[in-house]
């Protein structure tokens, strides 16, 4: 049984690498690209994280879509 559960989607064509990855860091709050933060993002290699939909903040209050 999964601890959380998250609706994803991935990359653009021919960016998402393919392969069994470690995840060597995760974080609650990560800045994100275009000034925003992702919750709970967790790092698959490189630069490709696995995180939440994007806040304003790194605060709960502030999700940008619903």
């Amino acid at each position: 049984m999964p601890d959380r559960a998250f609706v994803c989607s991935v990359g653009t064509d021919g960016l998402t690498p393919v392969g069994v990855f470690n995840t060597p860091a995760k974080y609650r709050w990560k800045e994100l690209r275009g000034n925003v933060h992702g919750q709970y993002s967790t790092r698959i290699v490189g630069k490709v994280l696995f995180h939440s939909v994007p806040y304003s903040k790194q605060d709960n209050s502030t999700l940008l879509y619903r």
